[in-house]
């Protein structure tokens, strides 16, 4: 793809830009006072006794000199700067239905390939907008967030939200907290609402306390911009973390391979995962498992062995010193644990996604506990 292709943000490289500065903000403070109060400054923030229709039809009248602007009403630059003048989006629309229209297929061809150019900072700036607002509103749902819970309890906060929060749809309100809570994500607004809640949802433990979390997954994708289609950034964005998921097993799996099998709509469960290691472990092709699943339409019927890979089996030496180790009081920590997965069950989202494998493996360590204490009751 032609024109921006950085996946750092645009405003931050507009030195001197009154709105936009080094940290990605563009415009924000205008509306919050940057501090969180309304500007009292005139000449620090917006004028405030405009109506919001009056904004509305400004935004409108900017958006139609930018049109005019790029395609100059006709489908070509203006010749004479003052052309523009007498141009509005009307004329625009008309000068596409006929001047335009009369070209060849090569001149229509050319004439849109350089207005995409000129308008694709436009489309970029309107998605940093909104992102820098969405960001805006979703840290001050944390900070009040934070205080509710703190008076009332985790399980209250979005009774609390709808009840008091009219103005807002809480869905909305939620995934603008999940984009604010991402280190650094002010630094990537130029990708917009849509893009920053996918590479949100994406951050996992491993990378939460990285200072720029969103650019450690960026630089795993790959070349991707603000304009890349939602879905081809999703695939790819789900892409990068199956082989970082992969990855941390010692998986090798082809990168296309990889992609095939998350644009047909399938993800890995922990078996899965099992089965590959398993394979691997017996000079196999973990990607084949892969391409089976596909194949088989997404049933693993017939493909999963119960083959324990060797890299799974742990040999544990029990030393003396082990065995009369003290074992901590099993139902205080049960107890604990409860509480924990009660609590995380009741928020809206969750700091990181649980693995599979640990809820897994905790399952079967509960089950064997139980078991035993069967036994010894039967005993």
């Amino acid at each position: 793809m032609s024109g921006f292709t950085s996946q750092r943000n645009p405003a931050q490289t507009k030195a001197g830009d009154p709105a936009s500065d080094d940290k990605g903000n563009t415009g924000f403070t205008g509306a919050t006072g940057a501090p969180g109060q309304q500007g009292k400054n005139p000449a620090g923030s917006r004028d405030n006794s405009a109506s919001f229709s009056e904004f509305k039809a400004k935004l409108a009248a900017d958006g139609q000199k930018i049109i005019v602007g790029a395609t100059g009403g006709t489908g070509l630059t203006p010749q004479n700067p003052a052309d523009e003048k007498n141009l509005d989006l009307g004329s625009t629309l008309s000068g596409v239905r006929t001047t335009f229209a009369s070209k060849t297929i090569a001149e229509k061809l050319k004439t849109m390939e350089t207005v995409w150019q000129k308008l694709q900072p436009v489309f970029i700036n309107a998605l940093s907008q909104s992102a820098m607002g969405a960001i805006t509103m979703g840290e001050m749902g944390n900070v009040l967030k934070a205080e509710v819970v703190q008076m009332q309890g985790h399980g209250n906060w979005l009774d609390f939200a709808k009840k008091n929060i009219p103005f807002m749809d809480i869905r909305t309100l939620q995934d603008h907290m999940k984009i604010a809570r991402v280190r650094g994500v002010q630094k990537h607004s130029h990708f917009g609402i849509d893009k920053l809640n996918k590479l949100a949802s994406l951050v996992d433990s491993s990378m939460s306390m990285d200072d720029d979390p969103i650019q450690t997954i960026l630089d795993r994708i790959g070349e991707v911009s603000p304009m890349t289609p939602l879905e081809d950034f999703r695939i790819l964005s789900d892409t990068a973390i199956l082989l970082h998921r992969l990855g941390r097993k010692k998986l090798v799996v082809a990168k296309d391979l990889a992609r095939d099998f998350v644009a047909a709509g399938y993800e890995l469960s922990s078996k899965d995962i099992e089965e590959m290691m398993a394979r691997q472990d017996q000079d196999l092709d973990p990607g084949e498992f892969l391409t089976a699943v596909m194949a088989n339409n997404g049933s693993r019927e017939g493909l999963l062995t119960n083959v324990i890979p060797k890299s799974a089996v742990k040999t544990t030496v029990i030393s003396d010193e082990a065995e009369t180790s003290e074992i901590p009081d099993l139902n205080s920590e049960l107890q604990k644990m409860r509480e924990n997965l009660a609590l995380a069950r009741t928020q809206d989202t969750q700091v990181a996604p649980i693995a599979d494998e640990l809820i897994d493996g905790l399952i079967a360590d509960l089950n064997a506990l139980k078991a035993r204490k069967a036994t010894k009751a039967a005993a």
